[in-house]
């Protein structure tokens, strides 16, 4: 009877040694090892994703402080630049001279834009103003 109720659900019986099924349960904890195994990794690297994201946010913080500092930096080595050629203008009695007077309002209006808090970042964006500038510091020389 069995076996015509399995010919009608299309089933058909078979026969395992138990030396298979005991290697197939095996398998199967060594399956659930590697699985557990394999989320614990898994898991282990995501945090370790999620450090190096802190950390990378932490270093473009970093770096666009640093950036700020070296624009200020830059700014005010322009400044003392202009700063100390007037000074060797002047020792070398030049002052009385339009192109010092020019020049030194220029040097003011950079100081009075760092005590706002901009930074004077030159002139290579403006070919006229630049060739002007070029223009006083070679006359003073």
């Amino acid at each position: 009877m069995d076996d015509i109720a399995l010919a009608f659900t299309g089933h058909e019986r078979v026969e395992i040694a138990r030396s298979d099924l005991d290697a197939l349960y095996a398998r199967v904890e060594q399956a659930e090892a590697l699985a557990a195994n394999n989320y614990r990794s898994g898991r282990d690297w995501r945090t370790l994703a999620q450090n190096l994201e802190r950390d990378v946010a932490t270093l473009k913080s970093r770096l666009r402080d640093m950036d700020s500092v070296t624009r200020e930096r830059d700014a005010l080595l322009k400044f003392l630049d202009i700063a100390g050629h007037l000074l060797h203008t002047h020792s070398a009695g030049k002052a009385d001279r339009p192109e010092f007077l020019e020049l030194r309002d220029f040097a003011l209006d950079i100081a009075y834009k760092h005590i706002k808090g901009d930074f004077f970042e030159g002139l290579g964006n403006q070919p006229e103003k630049l060739a002007w500038f070029k223009k006083l510091w070679n006359a003073l020389r």
